[in-house]
């Protein structure tokens, strides 16, 4: 089984979870498969468990997002380059979930570094008045986006991929949704998203709009090469409101 043949590298897997209520009995039960979580590694509400750096609730099947760890860091130190960095690298989140919290963050940063300040010179206003709004923001910023996004093939006649792409002046983004769709449904998932800060050279519209489309190809091709052994994908539609991007993609 999985936990011989991790052993034989030295991985020993001591602690599972599941949202399976049946599975769960039976774990707790067999100490000598399970070891139950120890008390500070609960995150502080009932089925929340930290896994794989990401804090899931077991009972819903959601992934919770909550930002008073970084708050409370936040507050613990002075308000220099150098922290603004630290604080913002503390945000842990591989799938793009909380992008729009983590481009925020960037392009605080980003105004930093265009002071040309020192790493451990105080922030001027008015860069320290956004940096505490900023901070006061998450203060009360908690949510939950479901674990599970994708069904049975068998429910569903088709499955398709719809990606965005969009910019402006301070950064660029693409996002990516899955869409399943029967006779009397359809059910749309946010999969995952990517975010690219402008630099400070500055660059046109026009040319951020086709960085955006670049950004969004790679990353729907990351997706699908990730999910074509699991799901079988019908079509895919990228989306982008630019005209000019659009033209220029189509002509090459």
């Amino acid at each position: 089984n999985i936990t011989t043949y991790l052993s034989e590298g030295g991985f020993e897997l001591r602690k599972w979870e599941t949202n399976d209520n049946a599975m769960r009995d039976f774990l707790y039960q067999n100490k000598e498969i399970n070891q139950p979580c120890n008390p500070e590694e609960k995150i502080g509400r009932k089925n929340v468990r930290k896994v794989l750096g990401l804090n899931w609730n077991s009972e819903n099947d959601e992934i919770l997002f909550d930002f008073k760890n970084i708050v409370d860091q936040e507050h613990n130190l002075n308000c220099t380059k150098r922290n603004v960095l630290k604080v913002g690298a503390s945000f842990f989140d591989p799938l793009g979930l909380i992008n729009p919290v983590t481009l925020q963050a960037k392009l605080l940063f980003k105004s930093v570094c265009e002071k040309k300040l020192d790493w451990d010179d105080e922030l001027p206003e008015p860069l320290l008045k956004n940096w505490k709004d900023f901070s006061y923001s998450l203060k009360s910023l908690s949510f939950t986006i479901p674990r599970c996004v994708f069904y049975s093939e068998n429910v569903f006649s088709f499955i398709q991929l719809h990606e965005f792409a969009d910019s402006s002046n301070q950064a660029y983004a693409a996002v990516v949704y899955v869409r399943f769709v029967t006779n009397n449904d359809i059910k749309v998932n946010f999969l995952t998203s990517n975010t690219r800060v402008v630099l400070t050279k500055p660059i046109t519209i026009p040319r951020l709009e086709l960085l955006s489309c670049l950004l969004l190809s790679k990353l729907m091709k990351t997706v699908v090469e990730s999910i074509k052994h699991e799901i079988t994908i019908d079509r895919s539609f990228c989306w982008t409101d630019s005209k000019i991007a659009y033209n220029c993609i189509t002509q090459i």
